[in-house]
Order: structure tokens, then C-alpha cells, then sequence
């Protein structure tokens, strides 16, 4: 299999942002990963409910982090997704986490 530069990137990029929540850094960690998740959802194959595992951890890591630019970039993230799905409402999970925000807004 042929690997993009790219794609590489994208990688390096996901992981540094998981090292961050992984270490309790929030706030650093939803900055990583609102740079890679969006252009890696696009370059991903695999399922709709397989790649909102990506977005489920970016909007967890901006509720964790109640920074209040983090929840709204979260919100607008989810937001993105279920109109790109052409979905009426979220996956379960994202609208949990919805709620989440919504609670600490």
C-alpha cells in the first residue's frame, strides 16, 4: 500500500493530540486534534459511526477542557458532521456530548 506524505502527516499530527489527552491536557489536546480531525475525516475510508470515533474524541477532549472556544469549535465540528452525513439528528454518543457542552456553556 501507498502511503501519502500526507497521510503521514495526518498521523503524526492525531497521535501528538492522543499524547495530549492522554496526559490530562485538554485545552492542548483539542487544539491538536480540531487542526487534523476535520482534513482527516475527508481522507479516511471506512464507516460513518468508524470515523466519528475521531470526532467523539475531539468534542470529549473540549468538554474536558470547559474552555469556552473549545466547546463552541466543538459544537460547530459536530454540527459539520451531521450535515456532511446528511443525518436528521447526531449518532447517540455525539449528542450526548452535545448535551455536555450545552450544560457547561
Amino acid at each position: 500500500a501507498v502511503v501519502s506524505t500526507q497521510s503521514t502527516g495526518y498521523g503524526l499530527q492525531l497521535v501528538a493530540g492522543l499524547e495530549d489527552m492522554a496526559r490530562g491536557d485538554y485545552g492542548k489536546a483539542t487544539d491538536a486534534l480540531g487542526k487534523v480531525v476535520p482534513p482527516l475525516l475527508s481522507e479516511l475510508q471506512g464507516s460513518k459511526s468508524q470515523k466519528s470515533v475521531f470526532s467523539i474524541i475531539l468534542a470529549h477532549c473540549a468538554v474536558m477542557s470547559g474552555d469556552s472556544v473549545h466547546l463552541n469549535a466543538a459544537m460547530e465540528h459536530l454540527e459539520a458532521i451531521r450535515i456532511k452525513n446528511k443525518a436528521e439528528r447526531l449518532l447517540p454518543l455525539q449528542q450526548r456530548l452535545v448535551n455536555k457542552i450545552n450544560r457547561n456553556h
